[in-house]
């Protein structure tokens, strides 16, 4: 009962009434709210819990990259708040959805194929300008605006290196997205070979 008190009490702050969940994942969920007072105006509101350390951590660590990343195929944050035991970021609502929802639904080739992956290659290279790896690039955490151009999201397991050279021997990731470097548990750099 606490929890959903304080997440009422945020929706509240930012007159901001709750709508259907968008998306789970394994430190919380991602909602749809819209405005008090225009309901046709919506966000996305993603619900992180910090009971543990790793989710503040994770946290504190998203916020941080997205109030600095300014990129067209990078998603955009909003505002952020804390309650005891609770984060809450407010990020741009994508009503198309994601890559994943959009590959179980319809084949996708050629040319809108391509589209989604310059978008997201061009989204990478930005974050890699940065030393920036984000390590958990998956269908999932790829929105596609009204466009239809992805936008990478969900930043909270990224991480800067302190140089392009850096050497990385641990990787968070999604099972069954790790590439094949980082199941072998060897230092890698994490950034793509420039020739």
């Amino acid at each position: 009962m606490e929890t959903v008190d304080q997440q009422n009490v945020l929706l509240d702050t930012f007159n901001l009434v709750r709508g259907t969940r968008l998306g789970r994942g394994g430190s919380g969920e991602v909602v749809l709210a819209s405005a008090k007072h225009d309901p046709s105006l919506k966000v996305a509101v993603k619900m992180v819990s910090l009971k543990r350390k790793s989710g503040e951590t994770d946290f504190f660590n998203e916020v941080s990259f997205l109030r600095e990343l300014r990129h067209p195929h990078i998603l955009k944050m909003i505002a952020f708040a804390c309650v005891p035991q609770h984060g809450f970021i407010l990020m741009t609502y994508y009503q198309n959805g994601t890559l994943s929802s959009l590959i179980w639904s319809e084949p996708l080739k050629g040319r809108r194929m391509l589209g989604h992956v310059l978008d997201v290659t061009c989204a990478l290279e930005y974050l890699h300008n940065r030393y920036i790896y984000h390590q958990d690039v998956k269908p999932l955490n790829i929105l596609l605006d009204n466009q239809d151009h992805a936008i990478l999201g969900d930043f909270g397991h990224a991480k800067q290196a302190r140089d392009s050279s850096a050497k990385v021997r641990e990787w968070v990731s999604t099972p069954g997205f790790y590439g094949p470097e980082t199941r072998k548990g060897r230092p890698m750099c994490p950034f793509k070979v420039r020739i």
